[in-house]
This record gives structure tokens, sequence and C-alpha cells, in this order.
């Protein structure tokens, strides 16, 4: 097989385009890339080799890619509620970020106070959308005694600043959050795997994954 055209699959398969990215997926130097270029005859022993390699780069660098952390235990700001955000966009990093969530899909989680993980999403559209509105979600199932402290102007009134149990808004108790981009074919068994290994640490309701067990017989000695 011609050199430069061997060369010209490895890069097409492997998208790059420099011999010296090639060469550093396939753990080979520069020098000798170039060599090959200039065989007319490669070896089949050789062309075995560079394919199997390719083939193990590519898989490396899938894997790399199949769930990649865009943040981790950044923290809400609450202030930015009445906006329907969890972060200060007026922020020249924070738009930043939201710019990167707005291009991303996958998964994401909330932590309390004291960086407990208390809810888990996905999504197969865009990241920003999402924990925005998961953010501003109303937590129906979970009641707490609490102050509602009100804002603006208000009159004084016994009404104010009891302590009343209720059901609680997801900001209320979301202090951090962690975005993860993921490739779409894994999002759903990604969710449902963090979900189902602590269900009792998270407010999500429903619990993901029971219509994927596989039925199984236990027979005791």
């Amino acid at each position: 097989m011609q050199g430069d055209k061997l060369l010209r699959l490895l890069k097409s398969q492997l998208f790059v385009e420099s011999d010296a990215d090639l060469a550093d997926l396939l753990g080979l130097t520069v020098g000798r890339i170039s060599q090959l270029r200039y065989d007319t005859d490669v070896k089949d022993g050789t062309v075995n080799s560079l394919i199997k390699k390719a083939l193990s780069a590519q898989s490396k660098s899938l894997s790399r890619r199949a769930i990649s952390p865009i943040v981790e235990f950044f923290e809400t700001e609450m202030c930015q509620k009445s906006e329907r955000s969890f972060i200060d966009v007026s922020k020249e990093d924070r738009k930043v970020l939201q710019n990167a969530l707005k291009a991303t899909k996958g998964v994401y989680s909330f932590y309390n106070s004291e960086l407990e993980i208390i809810y888990v999403g996905k999504t197969k559209n865009d990241l920003w959308t999402e924990i925005c509105n998961a953010y501003n979600r109303k937590m129906p199932h979970y009641h707490r005694y609490y102050v509602n402290h009100p804002h603006g102007k208000y009159s004084a009134g016994k009404a104010l600043r009891q302590i009343k149990r209720d059901a609680m808004y997801l900001y209320d108790a979301a202090s951090y959050f962690s975005a993860y981009s993921v490739e779409e074919n894994l999002i759903d068994a990604f969710e449902t795997l963090i979900i189902r290994m602590i269900p009792n640490d998270l407010l999500n309701v429903r619990m993901e994954g029971n219509n994927l067990l596989s039925p199984f017989s236990h027979t005791s000695d």
C-alpha cells in the first residue's frame, strides 16, 4: 500500500490534519510519519500495526469525549432567581459559562450548602434552559419548616416571618451545581445510574430505570 494513501486514510479516521497530531495519536515520531509518506510499498505487517494503533486511539478519543465536565461544584446565586437564572450572567466569566451550557447537552446536579447532592437532571437539548427550569421548580413532595421572608415593599402584619411548613422550590435548597457534557446516546443511562445509586439523597420524584431491570431467580443453598 502506498504510504501517502495510508496516511490520508488514518488522518480521516482519526479526524486530524497535521502529521504531528497523527504521530501523537499513533505513538510515532513526526520523522517516522514522513518516512511512511514516501514509502511506495508499505508492508502488510506495518499497515496492520498502524490500523490497530488507529483503532485504539479512536476508542480512547471516543471515551474521553463521551463524558466531560463543564463546571463542578459552582456556587449558585439566589439573587438571580427572579430572572429565572441561577448565576449572575452580568459578570463576564458567568456569561462564558452560560454560553458553554447553552451549547451543550448532558447531565447536571444540584448540591445543598454542605455540598451533598440533592437533585440530578438531564437534557438532550441545552443544559442552560434545563438547569434554569429545574432551579425554579417547586418540589411539591419536599416539605420543610421555614420562613418565607418578604422582599420589596410590604406592610407589617402577623403573617410575615412566621415559621410554616410548606413545599420548597429547588432554589431554596440548592447552593451549588455541576454540569457535564454527555454523548446523547448515553444521557439517559448516565442519569439513571446516578439516581439508582443514591436515591435516598435526592429530591427527584421518579425512580428511573425500573423497567430496564432484567428478571433473575435466586435459590438458597
